[in-house]
């Protein structure tokens, strides 16, 4: 079965509504698919409960500019899930800042020779 993604929400919603849990399963599946957005991903997952979708999406945040255009695109997703993203961006803002360090050190180890 091929459909495209932005019918992703509406098939969502039908499972939820007839209690179909192999149809919301095999959505999240697709749904993990390279060729979905994150933030689609992302808002599908807060929506409809989806853990493995949403802790899929975030991996896929490597920047803080992408968290926060989620943000801003979706505001209206739950506080757990906002609780996340903050989480996300904190460890992003994390592993910038080391490898800057990192980048800096390479830089003074390579002048003191």
């Amino acid at each position: 079965m091929k459909f495209p993604a932005k019918r992703a929400d509406k098939i969502l919603e039908l499972a939820e509504r007839f209690l179909l849990p192999a149809a919301t399963n095999y959505m999240e599946l697709f749904l993990l698919s390279p060729n979905v957005k994150a933030d689609y991903k992302l808002f599908l997952g807060d929506k409809y409960g989806l853990n493995n979708l949403i802790e899929h999406a975030l991996s896929l945040y490597t920047y803080r500019c992408q968290i926060l255009a989620f943000s801003r695109t979706y505001p209206n997703v739950s506080d757990a899930t906002k609780a996340r993203l903050l989480n996300k961006e904190r460890l992003v803002e994390e592993e910038r800042r080391k490898r800057d360090h990192d980048r800096m050190a390479g830089r003074i180890d390579n002048s003191t020779r």
